[in-house]
């Protein structure tokens, strides 16, 4: 079987197309020779985004294990690179990032704990491919799923959950007592920011976003619907030592300079 899709260039629309059909159909049966992976052939305008049938399960070189894929997840710089976005970060091929599965092979001269059979999860932003039956990881950027959590909720988690704590821990500092900002507290990155900060012990974190009611189930302390608030207005007069900014908005770093002797982060990844 082979399915393809050729309208335009990748769009996380047509992502999304593509894996509630792998979904509905169910796995698709293959022989240990072959694979089934989403590709991008092309970086130009008018590529086209299939599902290959005939790829070769990849071999992982030392420092690497091969993944059976259960679960990938979806982040906006997955599509950004397949359409090129991002000039010489990529040249077509299988693409997807976050992933969770099952380990199948560990590559030569490999040192680690991990051991085949091991339920893992992580980011293969280097090696690309999670978006297919099997993919190549680097052991620096796995660790065990938890066995609390499924592996779809695992899938979920690498790129915006290390985004969220590098952010709030070795970029910002947060230290215990803080006052903590959000922009865009209901994304993948600052769901997790909200919930990171209230456990490293920030007094009060504020987070900005139009799901009023999911922020607050998060852990926010306090809410700004943008949608129906004046930012500027419904921020005034507050006080932080953190602004973690997951949109990139001139109109954030406006408010941002406000706070006399706070640390501003802005995470943005060319939107």
């Amino acid at each position: 079987m082979r399915v393809a899709l050729e309208k335009r260039t990748p769009t996380k629309k047509k992502y999304h197309k593509i894996l509630r059909y792998q979904k509905k159909n169910g796995s698709v049966k293959t022989d240990d020779r072959s694979r089934h992976a989403l590709m991008t052939p092309n970086l130009t305008v008018e590529g086209n985004l299939s599902v290959r049938d005939d790829l070769p399960i990849p071999e992982p070189k030392k420092g690497q294990v091969l993944i059976k894929v259960h679960a990938a997840a979806i982040n906006p710089i997955d599509w950004k690179l397949a359409e090129g976005m991002i000039p010489g970060a990529y040249r077509g091929g299988a693409v997807g990032a976050d992933v969770s599965g099952v380990i199948e092979k560990i590559g030569p001269d490999t040192v680690t704990d991990l051991v085949v059979g091991d339920e893992v999860y992580g980011d293969a932003i280097d090696t690309k491919g999670s978006f297919g039956e099997h993919c190549v990881v680097n052991v620096a950027v796995l660790a065990k799923k938890p066995s609390n959590i499924s592996m779809m909720e695992a899938a979920a988690l690498p790129l915006c959950g290390l985004t969220a704590l590098q952010g709030l821990i070795i970029n910002g500092d947060l230290q215990a007592g803080q006052k903590v900002l959000i922009f865009g507290g209901t994304g993948g990155v600052g769901s997790l920011a909200i919930q990171i900060a209230k456990a490293l012990g920030a007094s009060e974190v504020c987070a900005t976003g139009s799901q009023v009611e999911l922020m607050k189930k998060l852990g926010a302390d306090s809410v700004v619907n943008y949608k129906e608030q004046n930012l500027a207005e419904a921020l005034k007069g507050r006080e932080f030592d953190l602004v973690f900014d997951t949109i990139g908005s001139l109109e954030h770093w406006e408010i941002s300079k406000r706070y006399e002797g706070n640390r501003y982060l802005c995470h943005y990844c060319w939107r």
